[in-house]
C-alpha cells in the first residue's frame, strides 16, 4: 500500500527565515519538492541538511545547472535573484522518501561563483566538476577542478546557449596519409 511521505517539518522552519520559494506538485510526484534559495542561503541549507538528526539520512543524487538566457516568460520575483544560470542540488532522503530539488541563482556578470558542497557531499566533487566545465560555473574552496570531459587547453562551454553548435573547426581521420587533419570551416550566411 502506498504511503504519503512527507518531508518533515525542520527544513521549513529553517526556509521560513530565508527568502525561500516552495512548490510541491500533487499531479506529477507526491514526493518531490522543488526550492528555490538566493545564492548566499545554499551553503548554510547544505550544512543544515546533512547535519540535522532528523534530515541526515540523505544523499545527493544530481548537480546540473539550466542556462536561461533565452527564457523570456519568467516570474517577475526571479529576475533579481540571477543573471543567466540556475544551479540545482537534488537530494533524497531515506526516512521519509522524500526528493527535493534545491535551485540557487547567480548575480554575477560573465562567470557564475558558488560554494562547492564536496567537503559535506563527496560525490559532489565529481558533479560540480562536470557542471563548472560544461557550463563555467566557478566553485569556491574546491578541492578537485581538473577538467573531466573536455580537453584542457579548449576553454569552451559547450552546454551553455552562447556556444556555436557547428563549430570553427572540422577534425576527422585521414585514412591515406594516416592522420587527424584539422579543417577550418567556412560559415555562410543567408
Amino acid at each position: 500500500m502506498y504511503k504519503n511521505y512527507k518531508i518533515s517539518i525542520i527544513p521549513y522552519l529553517i526556509l521560513e527565515n530565508i527568502p525561500a520559494i516552495l512548490w510541491t506538485n500533487k499531479k506529477l510526484a507526491n514526493s518531490h519538492t522543488i526550492v528555490y534559495l538566493p545564492q548566499k542561503w545554499n551553503y548554510l541549507f547544505t550544512i543544515i541538511n546533512k547535519n540535522e538528526v532528523n534530515l541526515n539520512s540523505n544523499i545527493l543524487l544530481e548537480n546540473s545547472a539550466v542556462d536561461t538566457t533565452t527564457y523570456k516568460n519568467l516570474p517577475f520575483k526571479f529576475n533579481k535573484y540571477f543573471n543567466n544560470l540556475l544551479i540545482f542540488y537534488t537530494y533524497y532522503y531515506f526516512n521519509n522518501k522524500n526528493k527535493v530539488t534545491v535551485f540557487t541563482g547567480n548575480t554575477g556578470l560573465q562567470n557564475s561563483f558558488f560554494n562547492s558542497i564536496d567537503t559535506i557531499y563527496n560525490n559532489a566533487n565529481w558533479l560540480e566538476r562536470e557542471t563548472s566545465e560544461m557550463y563555467n560555473v566557478v566553485f569556491y574552496n574546491k578541492n578537485d577542478t581538473r577538467r573531466i570531459l573536455l580537453d584542457y587547453s579548449k576553454i569552451e562551454n559547450p552546454l551553455l546557449k552562447t556556444f556555436p553548435s557547428a563549430g570553427y573547426v572540422e577534425v576527422f581521420y585521414n585514412i591515406f596519409e594516416n592522420q587527424v587533419v584539422l579543417n577550418n570551416l567556412e560559415i555562410v550566411d543567408f
